[in-house]
């Protein structure tokens, strides 16, 4: 009986989470270059993509002083759509940004993400690392990654598919 009220609403989720993966694979611009787009409003304090109104949206959230704001960035232009201010959570940022257990906390959490994401890679990278060209692969994305800031993800995972199809293919 429990697995008949849950799955419908993990249907749901697993659907959208399979829209977002869809749509995020289509961007042209890495939350790497939203964060930068937005730094003219403040400092970006975090960023994701999401389906807003059916239509995929990256948000950059930035503070500036004592006000904070949602920064829109076209996904495919990389250009800042609109800005929108934060009003609800700028009285309290301060009293609790240099709180020494919130600072604690946040590190923890930050380390606890780090940590699961790590553990994420290992996962895939046994599952996905099979052979020379698989490890090849993997080897040159992050070099790119790490040498060249302004690569957009999906797009680097585009080029390793059509690589990954190409040697599959002389094989």
């Amino acid at each position: 009986m429990v697995g008949l009220v849950v799955t419908p609403g993990l249907w749901s989720q697993d659907k959208s989470h399979a829209e977002l993966a869809k749509a995020v694979g289509e961007a042209k611009v890495s939350l790497e270059q939203g964060l930068s787009t937005s730094a003219h409003e403040g400092k970006p304090i975090s960023a994701k993509f999401e389906i807003e109104d059916g239509k995929l949206q990256l948000s950059v959230y930035t503070a500036k002083g004592d006000s904070f704001s949602e920064v829109v960035v076209d996904h495919t232009t990389g250009k800042a759509a609109k800005t929108e201010p934060i009003t609800f959570a700028a009285p309290y940022y301060r009293r609790f940004a240099q709180n020494r257990q919130v600072k604690a906390f946040v590190q923890g959490v930050t380390a606890a993400a780090v940590g699961a994401i790590a553990g994420a890679a290992v996962i895939l990278s046994r599952r996905a690392l099979v052979d020379v060209p698989t490890v090849l692969m993997a080897l040159i994305s992050f070099a790119v990654l790490l040498g060249f800031k302004k690569v957009p993800e999906p797009l680097l995972i585009l080029a390793a598919g059509v690589a990954g199809v190409v040697l599959h293919h002389r094989s």
